[in-house]
């Protein structure tokens, strides 16, 4: 008897899937680079303690390999899960189609996010660090209709600490107040040939030091999107505008650096300490253009810059702090079979000079990719 009321549990829990649609994908991937480290970048010294050019193998499946599945229950309900490799969660949503519109509850591509690069290197870097808009797949309540979405995340509370090198999501010798969620909006029109949009987003938390200091760390981001195509052609854009970008979540080129004695980042995020604080500036914008010549091979090139600063970021300096990375990329994607792709590239990352009010600019070096990434759909 028990074992019956076992296996009707089971039929009973599993029943419910079965009656639902489930299309199942994977995507295998690998890349396998030279990366060469040019002097500047490099952390390789001679005989002479003088930094020299060093050029390393990168060959490992990539991280973002990844097996899911679109799942339909009714034309009302669908859902969507995906894996990536190391067993962590990409996608997991649910999403209610009513007429006009959808609600979708769980983790999911923001509002925000812009991919519209196809930059292989580094698990497909997409140019998301220097130039394209994006924070990575959030947890939401997300509501679309009609072009325009609107999101409510979970806020943010990265720290950097002013003393160390440090980022954790709880403040250190301090507490953190989160009265309401991350909001974003985003509206894209598409057409035959052409999408064009407008995203923004808002988040705000407060820090209290034991002291007694308080600080609102307000960050915002807004920004502009599209793609046309030509025929065989294709053009993308993104541009954008934020303050405190890091602290907002936004992926940015993270450059530690080492001023007055204090360490801090002008890698958009707000630099602080117990009686002093600074917002920081980004701007950024990059180009993917590319065609396809036939069923086989294509081209692609693109190029992004990011430009942050903080200004006094040591309370009485007068200084202002500035760094503008940017990346470029060509690269030649063949088609072996359905679903089959060589992707041939040349990446450089040029992370520009560090400029301090009153210093000399200082180079921080460049990091060049050859090789190509091998990727299965399946």
């Amino acid at each position: 008897m028990k074992k019956l009321l076992v296996v009707l549990l089971v039929l009973g829990m599993v029943a419910p899937a079965m009656a639902a649609e489930w299309n199942f994908y994977g995507s295998a991937r690998a890349r396998f680079f030279y990366t060469n480290y040019n002097d500047k970048a490099s952390s390789v010294t001679n005989a002479n303690g003088d930094y020299e050019s060093d050029t390393d193998l990168d060959y490992a499946v990539q991280g973002n390999s990844r097996i899911g599945a679109n799942v339909k229950v009714s034309d009302a309900v669908t859902g969507k899960f995906e894996y990536g490799t190391g067993v962590n969660l990409r996608l997991l949503y649910g999403e209610w189609h009513f007429g006009g519109g959808s609600l979708l509850i769980g983790q999911d591509y923001t509002p925000v996010d812009t991919l519209y690069s196809n930059q292989a290197v580094l698990d497909d870097n997409g140019l998301l660090y220097e130039g394209m808009a994006y924070e990575g797949r959030q947890g939401q309540l997300k509501l679309k209709m009609n072009g325009f979405q609107v999101a409510l995340i979970p806020t943010k509370t990265q720290y950097y600490n002013a003393a160390g090198d440090t980022k954790t999501d709880s403040f250190l010798n301090g507490s953190t107040d989160v009265v309401i969620p991350k909001i974003e909006l985003a509206y894209d029109m598409s057409m035959d040939t052409m999408s064009v949009g407008a995203f923004a987003g808002y988040q705000t938390f407060s820090r209290t030091y034991t002291a007694g200091h308080d600080y609102d760390v307000n960050s915002w981001v807004f920004g502009l999107r599209g793609k046309f195509n030509f025929g065989p052609a294709y053009v993308n854009f993104c541009g954008w505008y934020a303050q405190n970008a890091y602290d907002y979540g936004l992926l940015v080129e993270n450059n530690r650096k080492l001023y007055g004695g204090d360490y801090f980042s002008v890698a958009g995020m707000t630099v602080y300490d117990a009686n002093h604080t600074e917002d920081a500036t980004t701007y950024a914008a990059a180009l993917a253009v590319g065609a396809k010549f036939n069923d086989m091979v294509a081209i692609e090139a693109g190029i992004g810059y990011i430009h942050s600063e903080v200004d006094d970021p040591t309370p009485g300096s007068n200084v202002s702090v500035e760094d503008s990375p940017m990346a470029y990329y060509l690269q030649l994607p063949i088609t072996l079979a359905p679903g089959v792709f060589i992707v041939p590239e040349i990446s450089i990352f040029d992370y520009g000079d560090l400029d301090v009010t009153g210093d000399p600019s200082v180079d921080q070096g460049q990091v060049s990719y050859y090789g190509a990434k091998f990727q299965i759909n399946f």
